[in-house]
C-alpha cells in the first residue's frame, strides 16, 4: 500500500520540482537571454555614444568650417573689395595720365596746325612774291628786247637821221615824248612835221605798223589812257567813212581798235595809234582838235 501522504509528498515534490525546473530552465532562458541582450545593450550604448561623440566632434568641426569659410568668404570679400578698390585706382591713375597725355597731343596738334597755317599763309606770300618777280623779269625782258631793237636802230640810223630820229629800212621816225614838248592838235602836229622836213607817218604796211607800235611801247612812260595816242597822216575830210593818208592815197588796211572808227559825237575825224598790247588793233579816231602826241616821218639820208 501505497503511502498516501507520501505519495502526495512525492508528488508535491514532483511539481515542486518540475516547477522549479521550468523555473530554472526559465531562468536559464531569461539568464541568457538576458545576458545577451544587456551585453548587446552595452556594445549598442558604447557605439552610441561613440557616435555621439562624433557627431557632435563632426558638428563643431562644420560649425567651426562654416565660422571659418564665413570669415574667410568675409577676408575674401575684403580681398575683392580691396583688389577693385585698388584696380579703381590705378584706372583713375591711367585716366589721369591718359587725359594729361591727350592735353599734350591735343596742344601739339593745334601748335601744328597754327604752324601750318603760319607756314601757308608765308607760302602764299612768297608765291605771290615769285608770280610778282617772275612778271617783272618778264616786263623786263620784254622791255630790254624792245631796248634792244631801239638801239640797234638808233646804231643803224647813225648818220641817216637827225638826233632823235629812228630809222626802219630807208625811213626815218620821230617821237616827240619829251614832257616839256606839249600836245598838239592834228593840224599843228602836221605843221610840226613838214617844218621838220616830213609829214606825218603814213603807216600803209604791216611791217610800220608793228615797228611803230613796238616803238610806241617801248618809249611810252605813262600807261595807257586816252591821252596816250600819238597822231598819224590819217584822216576824213570830206565823205564820211572815206579815210586818205596825207600823201593822197586811200586807206586799204587799217588796224583799228575793237568798235572803231565809231565817229563819236560825229567829229571825230582824226586817226591816232596807241601802244597797245595787240600791235594789229591800236588806231582810234578822235576830234583833230584834241592834243595828242604825233609821229613825223621823212627819208633816210643814202649812206655812203
Amino acid at each position: 500500500m501505497v503511502n498516501t501522504g507520501q505519495s502526495r509528498l512525492d508528488s508535491d515534490q514532483y511539481d515542486d520540482f518540475n516547477a522549479e525546473h521550468e523555473s530554472m530552465d526559465n531562468l536559464q532562458k531569461v539568464s541568457l537571454f538576458t545576458v545577451r541582450g544587456y551585453g548587446s545593450s552595452k556594445r549598442y550604448q558604447l557605439a552610441t555614444g561613440v557616435l555621439g561623440l562624433i557627431s557632435a566632434a563632426l558638428l563643431m568641426a562644420v560649425i567651426g568650417m562654416a565660422i571659418q569659410i564665413k570669415g574667410m568668404g568675409v577676408s575674401q570679400s575684403s580681398l575683392n573689395f580691396t583688389a577693385v578698390r585698388s584696380e579703381l585706382k590705378l584706372l583713375r591713375d591711367d585716366r589721369v595720365r591718359l587725359k594729361a597725355v591727350m592735353d599734350s597731343l591735343q596742344h601739339d596738334y593745334d601748335k601744328a596746325r597754327s604752324d601750318r597755317s603760319l607756314l601757308q599763309a608765308q607760302l602764299d606770300r612768297e608765291s605771290a612774291m615769285s608770280d610778282r618777280l617772275l612778271s617783272q623779269i618778264k616786263t623786263l625782258e620784254e622791255q630790254k628786247k624792245r631796248e634792244d631793237v631801239r638801239v640797234l636802230q638808233l646804231v643803224r640810223s647813225c648818220g641817216r637821221c637827225p638826233p632823235g630820229w629812228e630809222v626802219m629800212n630807208d625811213t626815218c621816225y620821230y617821237f616827240p615824248t619829251s614832257s616839256g614838248i606839249p600836245r598838239k592838235g592834228w593840224d599843228d602836229a602836221k605843221a610840226d612835221c613838214i617844218r621838220q622836213g616830213g609829214n606825218l607817218a603814213t603807216v600803209d604796211t604791216l611791217l610800220k605798223q608793228t615797228f611803230l607800235v613796238g616803238v610806241l611801247r617801248v618809249l611810252n612812260s605813262e600807261g595807257f589812257s586816252y591821252r596816250s595816242g600819238f597822231w598819224i597822216g590819217l584822216r576824213q575830210k570830206d565823205t564820211e567813212g572815206a579815210w586818205h593818208w596825207t600823201n593822197g592815197s586811200s586807206l586799204g588796211t587799217g588796224y583799228w581798235m575793237d568798235g572803231e572808227p565809231n565817229d563819236d559825237y560825229g567829229y571825230e575825224d582824226c586817226a591816232a595809234t596807241y601802244p597797245t598790247v595787240n600791235i594789229l588793233k591800236s588806231w582810234n579816231d578822235a576830234p583833230c582838235r584834241h592834243p595828242l602826241k604825233w609821229i613825223c616821218e621823212k627819208e633816210a639820208t643814202a649812206t655812203s
